[in-house]
């Protein structure tokens, strides 16, 4: 099974950009929209997610609670010291 990419985000520049690395590495690149769209039994290879998007804090405790190997990459368009 190829690597698959699980890119939670909405930011348009950022999602060509990874689409493209995906390509680049032979990765297969599903886009969802929000946290709780991201639908899998089998882990994904890489889960890149926008921090700022509501749920998505919770989200990354349970993909890494349901997924541990799985490599979660969190992005912020805007430094925030919350997040």
């Amino acid at each position: 099974m190829a690597d698959r990419f699980a890119l939670v985000i909405q930011n348009p520049t950022l999602k060509a950009r990874l689409e493209e690395v995906a390509r680049t590495v032979g990765a297969d690149a599903f886009v969802f929209p929000t946290p709780p769209a991201l639908t899998f039994e089998e882990p994904p290879s890489v889960i890149v997610v926008e921090l700022e998007l509501e749920g998505a804090m919770d989200a990354i405790t349970a993909w890494k609670a349901r997924w541990p190997s799985c490599f979660i990459v969190g992005s912020l368009s805007l430094p925030r010291a919350d997040l």
